[in-house]
């Protein structure tokens, strides 16, 4: 069984002349992605594959929650994540080797919700706040089947719900 998950970039920062693809994490979204690879983590979740937009916000979201995870592999860059959308990343994944039993692709809106509401069939749109991770579990052996049909929704982390639930 092949696992996928999905990962919006953390929250980011818009300073003035920078450009997009430079974009900073702001100090909210720095903790954000250490708190859901903390829970990663605690949770046992492993990762043989990371993937990321060469865009510095995924790109930064990616290494903390590497980091997080004790991920020692490398992180592989694809500018296709930030400019192909929810078609180049699906074809992403399905051209991964099938030695490969689980991945992370961290990239941006509105793709991360694209490829959630694709694989759900979903009629109303997914939300995926910054940092918010789907994770999907394929009934298939080989992630050329990757599809509807072969995906199913294991878990949803959204990093606004865990800050609300550690007020309380």
């Amino acid at each position: 069984m092949k696992t996928l998950i999905l990962c919006r970039h953390a929250k980011s920062d818009w300073p003035e002349g920078v450009p997009d693809a430079m974009r900073p994490l702001k100090d909210r979204g720095i903790k954000d992605a250490r708190r859901q690879g903390q829970l990663l983590f605690e949770r046992g979740v492993a990762v043989d594959l990371i993937f990321s937009s060469h865009a510095n916000r995924a790109l930064s979201t990616a290494k903390i929650i590497a980091e997080e995870i004790k991920y020692n592999g490398r992180i592989h860059e694809k500018p296709s994540i930030y400019h192909e959308g929810a078609r180049g990343l699906i074809t992403l994944a399905q051209e991964l080797p099938d030695s490969i039993e689980s991945a992370i692709f961290f990239g941006h809106n509105p793709t991360m919700e694209q490829v959630v509401r694709f694989l759900l069939q979903a009629e109303q749109p997914i939300a995926m706040p910054t940092c918010a991770m789907a994770c999907f579990e394929l009934s298939t052996s080989s992630w050329e089947n990757l599809s509807p049909h072969t995906a199913q929704l294991r878990w949803l982390l959204i990093p606004r719900l865990k800050r609300k639930e550690d007020v309380s």
